[in-house]
């Protein structure tokens, strides 16, 4: 189970590095002023297909949700908190914290963890709303075995703070 976590804690992490250069709808840029701030997830959806498990959505109700507080610096980096339940110092939370970097491009991103055992992150984006973010990104990962896998995913943010 942890490991399945630490598949979507990546997918959530990308989903808030990957505002970075979105569009709004109406074609205006947000600039990077705009996106910089606090995130935290509120949807995930994972394509387990190629398992055989067909798509799963998961909220903050759910039991598999992974909770995940992003935030994302003027400097180009990033830190986060993720875990498991409403508490984050319950036992069995598997509470964890780190850094890393990211860049964007119009609307693809990349993002560069500083722990080496993530796994690799690419995606598209857009902003829902100006405090509202989709993702749809595709991790490829080996948390839950010792064959790369990749998952297709969707994931929501919301705005903390800015």
């Amino acid at each position: 189970m942890k490991q399945f976590s630490a598949a979507v804690f990546v997918l959530i992490a990308v989903g808030l590095l990957c505002f970075m250069g979105c569009s709004k709808d109406s074609g205006t840029k947000y600039d990077k002023d705009d996106l910089i701030g606090t995130w935290q997830a509120v949807e995930e959806v994972l394509d387990l297909s190629s398992m055989n498990m067909g798509k799963i959505t998961l909220t903050p109700t759910n039991s598999l949700f992974l909770s995940l507080i992003f935030e994302v610096k003027e400097d180009g980096s990033f830190t986060y908190e993720t875990w498991n339940g409403p508490d984050k110092n319950a036992e069995g939370a598997d509470y964890s914290q780190g850094t890393g970097s990211w860049t964007a491009t119009g609307s693809e991103m990349s993002m560069d963890f500083d722990d080496p055992e993530e796994p690799d992150i690419s995606g598209t984006y857009k902003f829902l709303s100006k405090n509202k973010l989709e993702v749809e990104a595709t991790i490829t990962t080996t948390a839950l075995g010792p064959t790369a896998l990749t998952v297709p995913a969707t994931l929501i943010v919301d705005r903390v703070t800015s």
